[in-house]
Formats: C-alpha cells, structure tokens, sequence
C-alpha cells in the first residue's frame, strides 16, 4: 500500500506540481464590473497557486484551442462572473481526474466593489484546498506521486497531531527530500 512506499521506488518521479488551467468566461458583452471580477478571481488565484508551486496557465484562445491543453491540465477552473439584480455572482466549477466526485462548484456573492475583491480571494481559497486536498488523495491511490503530493500529504498529516500520522507525515516528507531536495524548502519559505 502507499503507506510502505520506499523512496526508491519513487527514483523516476520528479516534482510533480500540478498543472491548473483557468478559463475566465466572458459572454461577449461589454460589462466593466464582470471584467474586473473575472481579473480579480485570476489574479488571486495566480497568487494563491503560485505561492504552492503550482503551474497555472490562464486560457483565453477559442475552443479550438482547448483540445490542446485540457490533456496537460491536472486541473480545469471554468470562471464567470453574473450580474444579478442586486449584486454580483462569482462563481468557479473546478474538474479533475484526480477528485473523486470529478466536478466541484463554487459561488461567491458581492453586493459592492469591496466585497467582489473579498468573493476573489474566497473563491481562490476554496479553489486551492479543494485542489490540495485531491493532490494529498493522490498519495492515497498512488497516482503519479512525486515530491509534491508527498509534502501536500504530509502536511496534511501533520496538522493531525495524532502520533501515528505525524510518523507518516515524516516519512511522507523524507521521501519528497530523496526525490527533490529543494523543494521542501520552497514551500517552507
């Protein structure tokens, strides 16, 4: 099982950062408030993914194009931004061959243009432990593990405090060591 996982067996595997792909949906027409949302939610979570090492590609070619990079993506975040009558919607449908349930949704609602920049950084919140938590289920199903999934798993163990699972914690992470030395230091900075 992947408890007994030997770092050796682990000698091919590399870094293994997840690769997101966000599309921003945009209807067409001209609406200043959506499009400041919609460059909200991505730059949070541009920030947010790329402080966890994450590799993150924001989408904006036609459908043609997305034959091409849906099969790299780890991960596929569809935005939109909906004007309601009395406020704004943001909203996220996160997919991934990786989560179980294959399809999760996220909304947000904003009444000012305060609280749109506050829905930003909580859809980009939900939207990272969401994905933290199916890169740490990796480690459970053994599915294209590498350093990353290993510190992911191990610092979800560690926060536990139950001694059997800090043990796992840092087996997990002397595991992720062998593989990648510097990467254990990148998330700890």
């Amino acid at each position: 099982g992947s408890r007994d996982m030997e770092a050796p067996g682990f000698g091919e595997a590399s870094r293994n950062a997840p690769v997101i792909l966000l599309i921003p949906f945009a209807d067409g027409t001209d609406e200043p408030q959506r499009d400041t949302a919609l460059e909200a939610i991505l730059w949070e979570c541009l920030a947010l993914f790329g402080a966890q090492g994450w590799q993150t590609e924001v989408f904006s070619g036609g459908n043609s194009g997305l034959e091409r990079v849906l099969p790299v993506a780890d991960y596929v975040v569809r935005l939109r931004v909906t004007t309601l009558l009395a406020s704004t919607r943001l909203s996220a449908m996160l997919s991934s061959r990786h989560m179980r349930q294959g399809l999760q949704n996220f909304t947000r609602e904003a009444n000012s243009e305060g609280e749109m920049a506050q829905g930003a950084l909580g859809l980009a919140a939900l939207l990272g432990t969401a994905i933290a938590h199916a890169e740490t289920e990796r480690i459970h199903q053994n599915l294209g593990v590498g350093s990353f999934q290993l510190v992911a798993a191990g610092r979800e163990l560690l926060s536990s405090f139950s001694p059997e699972k800090v043990e796992r914690a840092i087996a997990y992470l002397n595991q992720a060591l062998a593989i990648d030395p510097e990467f254990p230091f990148l998330l700890s900075s």
